[in-house]
């Protein structure tokens, strides 16, 4: 069997490219470690950087001016930010996919639907491309040369095993990206519910056992240790997959003996580069504004909080106060207008206690969890709803902040009725 030619693609895969998508990785496992809910630049770069690597390789397969190991090569680094993902998978299938260990919902990073549905659209296309290399590709054109690849050891394209288990990964790829978009309009609201009633029944039966609040605590306690151990877990399985990937694709290109693909010397390897390092770079000084911001913010706070000054007092030592300015004496015959409003105001209840203390109680809590803490329909169960509904709409309010200041916020959409623009 020949060797094909050792002519790399720079273009393609040079090392300004490589390292951008290397560096956009990291800046994907940074966001999160920090678990913070806007960090939409680095995930919207990576959606980019893939889409433009795997259109440019359909533009040279369609030209076929592409050999064997540099499609397989391409779509590495196209699906390299979605290969943290299978972990996650693995993990929530020996889980049964029990939400509450699902290391996906347990972060605080804003979901925007459109990021979403681009991301299924990107990764099928990708799993299409990989499909149709190992069905349809190798067993034709890539027997004509000897290229290699990577299946944690030096393994030829043309290998049969290798074959059969990348189609197979592939076509679990398409069906859990369709699987997902299923989810999305409510397809397995049924196998969800009965979960659900089974939980509650389960925690009503809890609930007569022990006292209320301390259930709470301890349950509390126990979500944010299980958060950290899946933090912990998630942050574990990135760094293996990361190096794992990288050492993959690096290999790859030193078993096929390539040239000229280890050189950052046009702007097509700079251009990646720098913006990746850019991001990455305003990734953690944001973070770090953040985080000297917030403790800034606490010491005010309790600074704020400290004991007031005393009252000054006059030489014969009684304390002094200041009197009250003399209220405008009203108009005769006239009952002054502030009066309505204090006997109108009068009779409105006073606010409710329970409300600050437990927003202690739910800074853990989604709105799936609120009927295993407290009983559905009752006082607190709705209160409790108040205050996560408080809680989520401050934090979409920040984002919004955050966006508006960089100047990112998108334009309103324009709603036509009846052919009018009405916004």
């Amino acid at each position: 069997m020949a060797s094909c030619g050792h002519q790399g693609r720079p273009d393609m895969y040079g090392l300004g490219i490589r390292l951008g998508i290397y560096i956009q990785w990291f800046g994907e496992i940074l966001v999160e470690f920090f678990d913070e809910a806007d960090f939409s630049d680095v995930r919207l770069l990576g959606l980019l950087l893939s889409g433009g690597i795997i259109l440019g390789s359909l533009v040279a397969i369609a030209g076929q001016d592409i050999q064997p190991a540099d499609v397989y090569i391409v779509l590495q680094l196209a699906a390299g930010c979605y290969v943290f993902l299978i972990p996650i998978y693995i993990w929530n299938t020996l889980s049964c996919c029990n939400p509450r260990w699902d290391p996906l919902k347990r972060t605080r990073e804003i979901k925007m639907p459109v990021y979403g549905v681009s991301n299924m659209i990107l990764l099928i296309v990708i799993s299409a491309v990989g499909i149709w290399f190992f069905a349809t590709y190798i067993p034709t054109k890539g027997r004509q040369c000897e290229q290699y690849g990577f299946f944690f050891a030096k393994t030829k394209l043309d290998n049969a095993a290798f074959i059969v288990v990348n189609i197979v990964i592939y076509v679990i790829i398409i069906l859990i990206c369709v699987a997902k978009m299923l989810s999305w309009t409510g397809f397995w609201d049924g196998q969800l519910q009965i979960h659900g009633r089974h939980r509650r029944k389960r925690s009503h039966r809890r609930r007569r056992e022990q006292d209320e609040q301390e259930r709470i605590a301890r349950r509390r306690r126990a979500k944010q240790e299980q958060k950290d151990l899946l933090r912990t877990m998630r942050g574990i399985s990135n760094l293996v997959v990361y190096g794992l990937h990288i050492t993959a694709i690096e290999l790859t290109l030193r078993w096929n003996q390539f040239d000229n693909v280890d050189g950052v010397n046009t702007s097509a390897q700079t251009i990646p580069l720098l913006v990746s390092l850019g991001i990455l770079l305003r990734l953690v000084v944001s973070h770090y504004a953040r985080t000297v911001g917030s403790s800034t913010d606490g010491q005010s706070a309790s600074v704020e909080d400290g004991p007031q000054p005393a009252e000054p007092e006059d030489p014969r030592g009684c304390r002094c106060q200041r009197a009250p300015a003399p209220a405008p004496a009203p108009a005769a015959g006239r009952t002054p207008y502030r009066t309505y409003q204090a006997q109108a105001a009068a009779p409105t209840a006073a606010p409710i206690p329970e409300l600050d203390v437990l927003n202690e109680y739910v800074a853990g809590m989604d709105m799936d969890d609120v009927s295993e803490y407290f009983a559905r329909g009752s006082d607190r169960y709705w209160l409790a709803r108040m205050a996560i509904q408080n809680r989520e709409m401050a934090e979409r309010a920040a984002a919004m902040e955050r966006q508006r200041a960089r100047g990112t916020m998108p334009r309103p959409a324009r709603a036509h009725v009846r052919g009018v623009p009405a916004l």
